[in-house]
C-alpha cells in the first residue's frame, strides 16, 4: 500500500496520516509537537487497538493475561479504548512491561 492509498478516507487515513506526520518530522530532525494531544485522539486510539488486535502476537495472552479473544465485542474495544484515552488524558497511564518470550 502506497502513502497515497493510506490517506484514502476509509483506509485508516486518521491513524496513517498522523503517523506519516510523525515519521516525516523525525527524519527531518524537526521537534515532535501535539504528539501527546495525537495520542489521546479517539480515533487515533481506536485505529492503534485495531492495529494492535489484528497482530500475530494477540492469540497469546500478554502480561496482562488478556488475548484479542478478551476484545471481540465493540463494547469491549470501546471501554478499552476509553481506559487508555482517560488515563493519558489524567496522566495515570502506566505502560505494563512487554512479555519476552
Amino acid at each position: 500500500m502506497n502513502v497515497g492509498d493510506r490517506l484514502a478516507p476509509g483506509n485508516g487515513w486518521v491513524g496513517f496520516r498522523a503517523q506519516d506526520r510523525i515519521a516525516y518530522r523525525a527524519q527531518q530532525n524537526q521537534p515532535l509537537t501535539r504528539l501527546f494531544r495525537t495520542m489521546t485522539w479517539s480515533a487515533f486510539a481506536a485505529k492503534s487497538i485495531e492495529h494492535v488486535l489484528q497482530n500475530k502476537g494477540a492469540r497469546t495472552p500478554g502480561i496482562d493475561g488478556k488475548t484479542k479473544a478478551d476484545y471481540q465485542s465493540a463494547e469491549d474495544r470501546l471501554a478499552w479504548q476509553r481506559e487508555i484515552v482517560q488515563a493519558l488524558r489524567t496522566g495515570t497511564y502506566r505502560p505494563t512491561p512487554v512479555r519476552r518470550i
